[in-house]
């Protein structure tokens, strides 16, 4: 309890700390946000197994962890739940003092939700008896967003409505991979995954006036970006066992390209324009320690740089930050075999080096004969600021020259069913 708490404050004080302006919700529609968690276990950890034995970690952190299956064929699929809240308030003043405080104007809440499947398979041959492959689909980028306001005209007594504006995006990327581990030794191991990315990115923005003298106000935009080609990219990784103790392991990803071709509609035209994103390579370093004594615990701890400042878009230039990610997570295993895991993830932004995330996660499992279900559920909040999201000119009224205080909070849920066929090798 006393770590939690602990943990509490530093999320608490670090939302404070990086209150500035930003523009996370369209930079996320443009770019999309990274996975952070693929299974149930990796949320419990806070993300972290670059160097942990979980063969599941493979596919997502490192392809050399294959050769820590301990079956024929195991499989794993689950849901992923993920609620976004989004509460946007403006400043308001009095006659006296001025600013007086920020008053919340729109509230949005949405539930999403993600499936997964994983295939791992030792190989029975003689010549190919080091060797164990995996195939897998995975969510990969979230570009969804939802955002939907209530305009009210701030002068008239009677509290006119004047419209809704929204803008909603759906849309995410998924990998469908193949991986490959070689067991160079009895303990170090190599491999490699190659995977392409599939979806689909849709979008509608609209300004839908409901009073009378607003109604030319009223406007509707179409965005769909479509896959040109079959984007590639490419991992690897080494995990190496030093004792019976400690773990260690290194990963990949290179450079990769996604190409879109866009669709833009309105009322008045149609236009199309090719879009290529170049995304920045990734290096994960980790370690895995299991402490001595009576009851099995062990410590995950793992670094992540991403060279967000190689970054391209081709139709528009933009500017990144490199960023690195802490991920720190404690699995203490029960008598029983019931673990409890702790976690923590801190990690700055490529918007802003002015800007963090941290998340707060915990998790556990259980296991019936051949089959494994893991639980794990986080939380992440942040507040930034930003200018109004739709102008107060739409609708004939001034602009506010002040900016909207958004706070999002995120919240994580993780189930995974795994199955292990045939015994250890």
């Amino acid at each position: 309890m006393k770590l939690i708490k602990v943990l509490l404050v530093i999320i608490i004080s670090s939302t404070a700390a990086f209150a500035q302006r930003a523009d996370f919700n369209q930079m996320k529609m443009r770019y999309g946000d990274d996975i952070l968690f693929t299974n149930a276990r990796i949320l419990g950890l806070g993300g972290a197994g670059i160097a942990g034995g979980n063969v599941f970690n493979a596919a997502s952190l490192n392809p050399a962890l294959l050769s820590a299956a301990n079956g024929a064929v195991q499989f794993q699929t689950g849901l992923n739940l993920t609620k976004i809240s989004e509460d946007r308030s403006f400043p308001y003043y009095d006659s006296f003092v001025g600013f007086n405080d920020y008053g919340s104007y729109t509230y949005n809440e949405h539930w999403y939700n993600r499936f997964q499947g994983t295939v791992i398979m030792r190989s029975s041959l003689s010549f190919l008896k080091e060797f164990t492959f995996a195939a897998s689909v995975l969510p990969f980028k979230d570009m969804q967003y939802d955002y939907k306001e209530e305009v009210r005209d701030p002068v008239n007594k009677s509290d006119v409505l004047l419209g809704y504006n929204s803008v909603v995006q759906n849309g995410f990327l998924y990998q469908t991979a193949v991986a490959a581990a070689y067991e160079i030794t009895d303990n170090l191991s190599a491999g490699l995954q190659i995977g392409f990315l599939s979806g689909e990115i849709d979008s509608v923005m609209n300004i839908d006036p409901k009073y009378t003298n607003v109604m030319d106000a009223a406007s509707r935009e179409y965005l769909i970006k479509e896959l040109d080609g079959l984007p590639l990219t490419t991992s690897v990784g080494v995990s190496y066992t030093y004792n019976e103790h400690l773990a260690l392991g290194f990963s990949a990803r290179l450079p990769y390209a996604v190409a879109f071709k866009n669709r833009h509609s309105s009322s008045s035209d149609t236009t199309t324009f090719s879009q290529t994103l170049t995304y920045p390579a990734r290096l994960g370093a980790g370690l895995e320690y299991r402490f001595v004594n009576a009851l099995a615990a062990k410590i995950s701890f793992d670094i992540v740089y991403d060279f967000w400042s190689a970054f391209d878009d081709s139709k528009n230039p933009t500017r990144f930050q490199d960023t690195y990610t802490i991920h720190t997570g404690v699995e203490h295993l029960f008598f029983d075999k019931v673990p409890l895991r702790v976690g923590f993830l801190f990690g700055t932004l490529r918007e802003s080096k002015d800007f963090s995330r941290t998340v707060l996660t915990i998790g556990s499992g259980f296991e019936v004969q051949n089959v494994k279900v893991d639980i794990a559920g986080g939380i992440s909040s942040m507040q930034y600021y930003q200018d109004d999201y739709f102008a107060d000119s739409i609708y004939g009224l001034g602009d506010r020259s002040d900016s909207d205080r958004v706070d999002v909070t995120q919240y994580f849920l993780r189930i995974d069913f795994n199955y292990t066929w045939g015994g250890v090798k």
